[in-house]
């Protein structure tokens, strides 16, 4: 005799356990010790510096540029 699996069962089971582990995950995932905290607050500090720096460049070529040509009024 073979043993038949009862696919609607097996996927309530999944969908029961799915339900438990995914607030413990997003709970852990979302809990960050101060440490943690800082060090991704420092790093969005630097990405922001570098930001301004490449606008702040950019910025100073457009006037750069636009000094160079001519008057038109």
């Amino acid at each position: 005799m073979r043993h038949q699996i009862d696919w609607s069962a097996t996927a309530a089971w999944i969908a029961l356990a799915i339900s438990i582990i995914s607030p413990a995950i997003t709970t852990i995932h979302s809990y960050q010790s101060p440490s943690a905290q800082a060090t991704k607050a420092r790093y969005s500090r630097k990405a922001f510096q570098r930001i301004e720096c490449y606008y702040q460049k950019a910025n100073n070529i457009y006037i750069h540029f636009c000094s160079l040509l001519p008057p038109f009024f």
